[in-house]
């Protein structure tokens, strides 16, 4: 396990900041019960569009979403900013003036507090993906098509 460990450092570095980030959520008592399975995901459908959502897990202010092809958030921000990484299939974001990015197994992106962004899965392909955020989350306008469908930068 170790020389899988070492062959793969972007993903174990990914999963230990996960780590990380519950335990700080876990120790300042911040987690708050939610509904589980498709009942948290319809108390946040408004906020997704393009596909099924299911919430696997939400504790607190780390969430695990499972996005089915074409399925993705509103434009958001947060208060604190959010850190994405994708776990399984192919996932997208982008911070509002930049370019989409596609996240693969292993790979996350920060975005910064107040960042206007969004995420989801690419137009033919779930993704997994954990969401750490913090503070306050403001929902925005939909993300057109146009924007979504746009080709990824290869950063």
């Amino acid at each position: 396990m170790t020389r899988y460990l070492l062959r793969d450092r972007r993903r174990t570095t990914a999963y230990l900041g996960i780590l990380l980030a519950a335990a700080v959520t876990w120790t300042a008592g911040a987690q708050q019960p939610a509904p589980a399975g498709d009942q948290a995901a319809a108390g946040q459908a408004a906020n997704f569009t393009g596909g099924k959502v299911t919430v696997l897990k939400p504790e607190g202010r780390l969430s695990w979403y499972v996005l089915g092809p074409g399925a993705r958030t509103k434009w958001h921000t947060h208060e604190g900013g959010q850190l994405i990484l994708a776990e399984e299939g192919r996932g997208r974001i982008q911070i509002r003036g930049q370019a989409v990015r596609e996240l693969r197994p292993g790979e996350s992106l920060w975005s910064p507090p107040g960042a206007t962004h969004w995420h989801g899965a690419a137009p033919d392909s779930e993704a997994k993906l954990y969401q750490i955020s913090r503070g306050q989350t403001t929902w925005l306008e939909e993300v057109r098509d146009t924007d979504y469908r746009s080709a990824p930068s290869t950063q």
